[in-house]
């Protein structure tokens, strides 16, 4: 390896294309390497099995430690941050392992710092918008002081956040990147490889074979479990996950078992779609690979050696 004190080594690419078995396979070969978490749906410790936690004994950052914790951008960067220099500080090397493109991106390019919004907005705005729905809440908080709704997002846990930065600043959140400064963690050079499979058929039948797996794994039972817990269940971040809504719908006897299950590859499946333009449009300049075997090849060859 090149003797850089400061280096960042990144592996990404969309769910179920074998960034864990690429990095299992590498730390186990160099005792330097310390994986560092980049998913922003593995960080809760009730889900393990649902969010497909890494389970081969890496030493993992940010991984499984939160319950109603709402993972954000800022926050994934703050505390990665501070894993690097820990990281750093012992000799390692970090491995930053994960499929959540805006935590990759803005690794590479940086994040505009927003002000921190009051906990106490947040848990009030989330309960608005249960009452009132999407339309009635964007009516009451954003229409009547004559702003464009285009915005904000459509989504329901991304209008909360919208509305309260316009509600605690008076500006929508466009408006505050416009005018906030911009922050990078400081590294001396970075590496950043992507596993994307060019095969879309192939993909999706792991996709679909993973969540099986989750499930006669026990999927199932994590949600059950966490439905049952009041301050986890009403983190709206958690119920975003692919999968956890259906097998809520499931458990409630709403849909049928064949119908959670089909309907959970679906939104895995497209989450995946989403992830594959991230990376077509925005990671330009990256080193990608259609076969994990490559991925983990270059690295122990070119990067590790």
């Amino acid at each position: 390896m090149h003797n850089t004190s400061r280096r960042v080594l990144v592996l990404t690419g969309p769910t179920s294309s074998g960034k864990t078995s690429v990095a299992c396979a590498i730390s186990k070969v160099s005792d330097r390497l310390v994986v560092v978490n980049a998913d922003s749906k593995q960080v809760y410790r009730e889900l393990p099995i649902l969010t497909s936690q890494a389970s081969c004994g890496m030493l993992y950052g940010y991984l499984s430690v939160f319950d109603d914790f709402v993972p954000s951008v800022a926050s994934w960067m703050r505390d990665c941050a501070s894993c690097l220099q820990s990281i750093w500080a012992q000799k390692g090397v970090p491995l930053i392992v994960g499929g959540t493109p805006m935590y990759v991106y803005s690794l590479m390019h940086g994040i505009s710092l927003l002000p921190s919004l009051p906990d106490s907005l947040l848990q009030d705005l989330s309960v608005e918008l249960n009452s009132l729905g999407p339309s009635g809440f964007l009516e009451r908080f954003v229409s009547k002081a004559g702003r464009d709704l285009s915005e904000f997002s459509c989504d329901s846990y991304k209008m909360v956040r919208d509305v309260a930065y316009f509600l605690y600043t008076g500006k929508t959140i466009q408006e505050l990147y416009r005018e906030s400064s911009v922050y990078k963690i400081p590294y001396d050079c970075i590496d950043v490889i992507s596993v994307v499979p060019s095969d879309r058929d192939s993909l999706y039948s792991k996709i679909n074979k993973r969540f099986l797996e989750a499930v006669n794994s026990g999927a199932i039972d994590e949600v059950a479990s966490v439905i049952e817990n009041e301050a986890v269940h009403k983190n709206r971040a958690v119920t975003t996950i692919c999968g956890f809504r259906e097998i809520a719908s499931y458990l409630r006897s709403e849909i049928t078992f064949e119908h959670m299950v089909a309907m959970s590859q679906q939104s895995i499946r497209n989450y995946a779609k989403r992830q594959l333009t991230w990376f077509r449009n925005k990671f330009s300049g990256i080193k990608v690979f259609n076969q994990p075997q490559d991925a983990e090849r270059y690295i122990l060859m070119e990067i590790l050696s």
